[in-house]
């Protein structure tokens, strides 16, 4: 499934490489490529400790709605929950410590400058196959 994307990427520098050899102009630069080490090791970022914090308007008005979606895609996998293992999740745990925890998760990762997090609920419908809801 990730061989055409490697295809792709290999194909698009390559023709990029000649477009920019047939009109003169430098498309591709590999100069930090020939000019990085062999070996190093990496530098060890400490959020908040190592750089400052700073809140850009933009990221949070592109994230925001992201998280809204995350939250709406946990309501929908508690509802399923709800209907296979016929236990309401929505009182015990309670609906609002699952999305208390996915948004302090949500949160956490927005702070260290990651995508918003998500819910996976692919095995939801293992649990709706098997009836093994442990």
């Amino acid at each position: 499934a990730i061989v055409p994307i490697l295809w792709g990427i290999l194909v698009g520098y390559v023709v990029a490489l000649l477009v920019g050899i047939l009109t003169g102009q430098e498309i591709v630069d590999f100069t930090n490529v020939a000019q990085a080490k062999w070996f190093s090791i990496p530098s060890v970022e400490i959020p908040f400790l190592t750089y400052g914090v700073k809140f850009y308007p933009s990221a949070i008005l592109t994230m925001a709605p992201i998280a809204f979606v995350t939250m709406t895609e946990h309501f929908g996998h508690i509802m399923v929950l709800n209907s296979l293992t016929k236990r309401d999740y929505f009182k015990d745990p309670g609906l609002e410590k699952t999305l208390t925890g996915d948004g302090f998760a949500q949160m956490i990762a927005g702070f260290l400058g990651a995508p918003p997090v998500t819910s996976y609920g692919e095995n939801i419908g293992v649990m709706a196959l098997n009836k093994i809801f442990s």
